[in-house]
């Protein structure tokens, strides 16, 4: 049973959705575990669901992004290159899509009636495009996410979208380490405030 204040909060259009992996998992995009595992792969670390099982996600993504700048050796200048080149490849673990007619099928079209609700504004940690391409399809959402000067178009008004972990679309966008938290927590003070 759904709590009347939420049922209030949507019929007062004030509720606000954040939503995570959980929602992309249904249609075969990774979560956290299977993001780190797969980049794991790519970076020779070779990570299982056990070893990383229990630990913070945010500094199992920082170890394996610091591995492979130790692995190389880079200066500072080489650093930026490669931290642009892993985010590069966690949009790749993104871009494969999703089957639309997989087993989930009935979680799924749960998922969907959420586009029964008009929100004026929908949080998101996910990178795919699935909310806009699937969900709230119907509903001409507008979409923004850190790092690229999109947060400065927000409009309270206007149905939004806002990734806040960045998107597919914009490698430079992407938070998944520690340190780029820290850095969206200490240096994205205006998209934080809209959020």
């Amino acid at each position: 049973m759904i709590d009347d204040k939420i049922i209030t909060a949507i019929r007062q259009n004030k509720a606000v959705p954040i939503i995570g992996a959980g929602v992309s998992y249904f249609y075969g995009y990774p979560n956290w575990r299977d993001l780190l595992i797969k980049l794991s792969v790519m970076y020779n670390a070779n990570l299982n669901h056990d070893m990383i099982n229990g630990k913070d996600y945010l500094q199992v993504a920082e170890a394996l992004l610091q591995k492979g700048i130790n692995d190389r050796n880079l200066s500072s200048d080489q650093i930026k290159v490669f931290i642009e080149e892993f985010n590069t490849n966690v949009i790749e673990c993104f871009k494969k899509g999703y089957d639309k007619n997989n087993e989930n099928q009935n979680e799924i079209n749960k998922i969907k009636r959420l586009n029964d609700i008009k929100f004026r504004t929908v949080i998101t940690t996910n990178y795919d495009d699935l909310l806009e391409s699937e969900i709230f399809k119907d509903n001409r959402y507008s979409v923004i996410y850190p790092s690229v000067g999109k947060e400065l178009s927000f409009d309270e008004y206007m149905p939004c979208i806002m990734k806040i972990h960045g998107d597919i679309s914009e490698s430079k966008s992407i938070i998944l380490t520690q340190s780029q938290y820290y850095d969206f927590i200490n240096s994205k003070g205006y998209f934080n405030s809209k959020i």
